[in-house]
């Protein structure tokens, strides 16, 4: 059921090697189709650069990206663990591993910080992050923004 069976010079052959071919060939379309949030960030160079620095060290941006699905709830986990000098391992463990939001997370690891506040300082500070890399994305070649109307 998984095979195709081809005809090679008037003999029936099994074909799984065309099929895990084909198969390779489907997920690399669909990995470019889909880039993971590390590849998103990595797109935009001015995007990177603030949010390198706020990299636990040693880890890579693709480790630390892993598992998060959208490039804000990435950058206000960061943003968090910075602003309130808590591990970054513990917090992604808690959004992406338990699915706590970001305010649990932050109360369970930071009990007298003001959850509520510290979630929405984080979410603010990645949308504007996302906001600045958006309007660097914009920039014609001689750096000015371009006017959308």
């Amino acid at each position: 059921r998984h095979t195709r069976l081809r005809t090679v010079t008037g003999v029936q052959t099994c074909a799984l090697p065309i099929f895990f071919a084909e198969r390779q060939a489907k997920a690399d379309i669909d990995a470019s189709a889909h880039p993971t949030v590390a590849r998103r960030i990595e797109a935009s160079a001015p995007l990177l650069a603030r949010i390198r620095p706020l990299l636990p060290q040693g880890m890579t941006l693709e480790a630390a990206a892993s598992g998060f699905m959208n490039e804000g709830d990435f950058i206000a986990a960061l943003r968090a663990a910075s602003n309130l000098d808590v591990s970054f391992d513990q917090i992604r463990v808690k959004l992406v591993m338990v699915h706590e939001t970001l305010g649990q997370a932050i109360r369970e690891l930071k009990p007298e910080a003001n959850a509520l506040v510290e979630a929405r300082k984080a979410e603010a500070q990645a949308k504007a992050d996302l906001q600045m890399r958006d309007t660097a994305d914009l920039a014609t070649p001689d750096g000015d923004a371009e006017q959308i109307h």
